[in-house]
């Protein structure tokens, strides 16, 4: 990656820590790293999607150089903060990019909130719990289809 700035997002008395690159006005594409971890660990991937998004790799709260939350963390918590950041900066709905805990917190977000996300790619992502049969609800026809050769 050649070209990247730091700063840091308030979402409501959150301080979030990110590093962006590509051009401002662009799709943006919100890197979301997993567990145990920071946005260097989505780093490799932003000059290659800066050259079509305005990048945005977050420090989830607790990570990083993001303070944790004042309260016990869950996924849900993030999701929500994420909601917010996410109708702060952008005009319109973004790219997620999730790796590991990063994509379980990417699918819930897109479930919970489809408006505010038009794609995903997720990296390995952890799926577990109530997410997990939301995932197979909508993966089983598709099983099926492949499984009796309909859809090609």
């Amino acid at each position: 990656m050649d070209e990247y700035a730091e700063n840091i997002f308030r979402v409501g008395e959150q301080p979030i820590h990110y590093v962006e690159a590509g051009k401002r006005g662009r799709q943006i594409a919100l890197l979301i790293h997993g567990w145990s971890s920071s946005w260097y660990a989505t780093s490799p991937l932003l000059g290659p999607l800066a050259q079509r998004f305005h990048c945005i790799a977050i420090d989830l709260p607790g990570y990083g150089q993001s303070p944790p939350f004042a309260e016990r963390t869950t996924i849900p918590k993030y999701v929500d903060l994420l909601a917010d950041l996410i109708e702060g900066i952008s005009d319109g709905p973004v790219v997620l990019v999730g790796h590991s805990m990063g994509g379980m917190i990417s699918l819930s977000l897109a479930l919970q909130y489809p408006v505010l996300v038009e794609r995903m790619v997720l990296l390995n992502p952890t799926i577990t719990g109530r997410l997990s049969k939301a995932i197979n609800f909508y993966i089983s026809p598709i099983t099926m289809m492949e499984r009796f050769g309909i859809g090609g």
